[in-house]
């Protein structure tokens, strides 16, 4: 009984929730970083530079191979 009055009280107030401006100002918030960080992938993939040479995984490690005492092998 009481879970009926409760049900029918919150349909009928609907307890205030509407979207109201500061769902607003959120969503557009939330909007202008997507459009920012679109953005700033697209200038940092451009920035991408691509091997020419087609070289392989292997043909690059065997570059490494020159002597450097970091490029050991653990």
């Amino acid at each position: 009984m009481t879970t009926a009055l409760l049900a029918q009280d919150s349909a009928e107030e609907g307890f205030g929730l509407q979207a109201g401006p500061y769902a607003f100002f959120f969503f557009a918030a939330m909007g202008l970083a997507l459009v920012f960080l679109l953005f700033s992938m697209r200038k940092h993939t451009r920035r991408v530079r691509f091997n020419d040479a087609g070289l392989t995984d292997a043909e690059r490690m065997g570059r490494l191979d020159d002597g450097d005492p970091r490029n050991d092998a653990r």
